[in-house]
């Protein structure tokens, strides 16, 4: 039983709820602002803390509220947009009637029902609590829903008697695609809603390019599933949501099964004309298939150098399906390095560790790309013995120095800089002479502008304790784009201390494996 319950201190029970007292010290009008401004951001660490903070139950924050949105509704409105429709769904029918307007309960339930949730034997009393007259999209989707076409036929009829829906392209596509089965859809379904989206599934009709194209992110979970006339479009948007987080590996596999190939691509990937996102799908689909494991590891390893480093990070789980090695074994010892690589970013540290140890001598070498971007990842998994880091520190700065051949040797100082600001954040004591060899003069270069205030009061709230506050300031400062490093670095320290520590060490991770991703990666 939560202290000072009320309608807005509900929440959708899991085993990732965090603390009940998350919002202890951050005044109202202050939570209500970071939920307000949160965005989905290109931190999988982030956005999963986000939705675990936006659906605990907890305590809700002290102060008057602003005369906006309750807490309740924001939290709905914001799990939304960062394409967790399920849970936003689950903590609406719990509000109460205050809790959330008709417009943001109607729209919660037309997003669910973009997600094929089964709302429908509801529906009526929904419509009855709310006393609103818009839920008549909802009302025809639950009717397709049952398969009732002529209980359509009368809606639609009686929608256009009263004038009370004003939405034509709905009542188009109703009509004349669903009713009438015509296979030909409107020219122009953007700006793409949940209500559309759902009528469009219910069609079956496979889906025009341009709703891939830039789509609202809250949506794309529901679009994916969707046909598609151009695979490529739907390939594309699916890896892009998975670099965002958007999606998770098992919704980007199930998007790469969907596509079509031959016998003999499926068969010799490798040397298939395929390239980009149609590769990746190949190279996916041939190694489920795959009988012989090394050329499984080769499939993976072929998916790691052409696709985006941001792609590859975020696709730890699917890269270990691929390659689908079992123990570690002699017989794999050349792709020993590969396979720790995708354990590592599937989060399976020890395994990885494994590996190395059948790795050959010759390839646990500084000096060797591969071996060198993987270091770091070691040593934030806890997999580096304190005796051993600091020479091997040393070690690993001269070696990626070393194999910077230009004059200036700027992406040697850029990674060396960033390792050590990432091993420093999130606790890794770094010798001073170590520090001495990655400062330089400040220069006179462009780059991204980090809010000061948001930096400040990110530090305050950390080391406060105040959760909630310091989820959501790390979310903002993340922002929607590639993040800054020194945002990346702060965001680090931040979380490890507000006690995640695990999750500033992923966060770690992810940032470096995207930063030191080995030459020869895709762009």
């Amino acid at each position: 039983m939560l202290p000072n319950i009320s309608s807005e201190s509900i929440g959708v029970a899991s085993a990732g709820n965090l603390p009940a007292g998350l919002w202890k010290g951050t005044p109202r009008l202050l939570a209500e602002k970071l939920i307000a401004i949160a965005q989905l951001t290109a931190s999988p660490v982030l956005n999963n803390l986000t939705r675990r903070l936006l659906a605990s139950p907890a305590v809700p924050p002290e102060g008057d509220e602003a005369g906006g949105p309750s807490l309740t509704a924001l939290r709905v409105s914001k799990l939304i947009a960062f394409a967790d429709t399920p849970t936003a769904w689950a903590l609406a029918i719990h509000a109460e009637t205050k809790s959330l307007d008709d417009d943001a309960f109607r729209s919660a339930a037309e997003y669910a029902l973009a997600a094929k949730i089964d709302l429908c034997r509801r529906l009526p009393d929904f419509a009855m609590m709310r006393n609103d007259n818009d839920w008549q999209k909802a009302q025809i989707l639950c009717q397709l829903r049952a398969g009732d076409g002529k209980a359509v036929e009368v809606t639609l009829d009686v929608m256009r008697a009263q004038n009370t829906m004003r939405d034509d392209m709905f009542i188009e596509v109703a009509q004349h695609n669903i009713i009438g089965g015509s296979r030909d859809l409107p020219h122009q379904l953007t700006p793409l809603t949940p209500a559309m989206l759902a009528l469009l599934r219910f069609s079956d009709l496979p889906l025009p390019g341009e709703l891939y194209g830039h789509p609202d992110f809250s949506l794309v979970p529901s679009l994916l599933q969707a046909r598609a006339k151009q695979d490529v479009a739907q390939l594309g948007l699916a890896e892009r949501a998975a670099q965002r987080g958007a999606i998770d590996s098992a919704a980007l596999a199930a998007i790469y099964k969907q596509i079509t190939f031959t016998p003999d691509e499926l068969g010799a990937p490798l040397t298939a004309s395929e390239s980009g996102v149609r590769q990746h799908a190949l190279l996916y689909q041939a190694a489920l298939t795959e009988p012989n494991g090394h050329k499984r590891v080769s499939y993976a390893a072929r998916f790691m150098q052409s696709a985006p480093a941001s792609l590859v990070s975020n696709s730890g789980s699917l890269l270990a399906e691929m390659a689908k090695a079992g123990a570690p074994e002699d017989s794999f010892a050349a792709e020993a390095l590969t396979l720790a690589q995708i354990d590592m970013l599937a989060n399976h540290g020890e395994a990885a560790l494994q590996w190395l140890k059948t790795a050959p001598h010759s390839a646990l070498d500084m000096t060797t790309d591969s071996f060198r971007a993987l270091w770091p990842q070691f040593v934030l998994a806890g997999l580096e013995s304190a005796d051993a880091f600091p020479a091997d520190l040393a070690a690993w700065i001269d070696a990626t120095y070393k194999a910077d051949l230009s004059n200036d040797q700027h992406a040697a100082h850029d990674a060396a800089a960033a390792t050590l600001l990432m091993l420093d954040a999130n606790g890794f004591p770094i010798p001073a002479t170590d520090w001495a060899r990655v400062i330089t003069p400040a220069q006179n270069e462009k780059h991204v502008a980090v809010s000061p205030a948001l930096i400040d009061r990110l530090q305050a709230a950390s080391a406060a304790g105040r959760i909630a506050e310091t989820i959501l300031l790390a979310t903002s400062l993340a922002g929607d784009g590639d993040i800054p490093l020194q945002s990346a670095v702060t965001i680090t320290r931040a979380l490890r201390v507000a006690g995640f520590k695990a999750e500033a060490a992923a966060f770690a991770r992810h940032t470096l494996a995207r930063l030191l991703a080995p030459s020869g990666s895709g762009n």
